[in-house]
């Protein structure tokens, strides 16, 4: 008798007997990867752009600096995600994986400081899950992308949105 495998990426995901055909991970069910990432990266790019107009009004050489920087990562993890280049992912999840650690950490020595919740670190704390799941997305693209999931080739079966 034929055997059931579970994909890698997706455990819930089985290659036969399946109830559904996708192998690629769903985004809180809402769509593929590939889409959520496309859809983050574009309304960041657009945030970015109103963030540089403010800068231009209210000149700070390092906020515009740093907009500027993950305006490029930005760009590159649209680009990835729309021609399907998972290396042009990389430098997102690297730089909000950093981000994310730092943030835990900067919650964690807050509390332990007996600083508490206040002002900057309640920010923090209501972020840090936000960076979470932008992470979170990226990563499964990648993971995806690498294991031939989400391919030029794949998408057409593999693509799903609930809209």
């Amino acid at each position: 008798l034929p055997t059931q495998e579970t994909s890698l990426i997706n455990p819930y995901a089985t290659t036969l007997g399946s109830t559904s055909p996708y192998q690629t991970t769903r985004f809180f069910g809402i769509c593929d990867m590939r889409r959520a990432v496309v859809f983050y990266n574009g309304i960041a790019i657009f945030g970015g752009v109103m963030a540089l107009v403010h800068c231009m009004v209210s000149p700070s050489r390092a906020r515009f600096i740093s907009i500027l920087v993950f305006g490029v990562f930005h760009a590159l993890a649209l680009v990835g995600g729309m021609k399907y280049k998972q290396w042009y992912l990389a430098p997102m999840i690297g730089s909000f994986g950093i981000l994310g650690f730092l943030a835990v950490l900067f919650l964690v020595v807050s509390l332990f400081a007996g600083q508490g919740f206040t002002g900057p670190w309640l920010a923090l704390f209501f972020t840090t899950p936000v960076l979470g799941v932008i992470l979170y997305a990226h990563w499964m693209l990648f993971q995806e992308m690498r294991q031939g999931i989400m391919t030029p080739e794949t998408y057409e079966s593999e693509k799903y949105c609930c809209i």
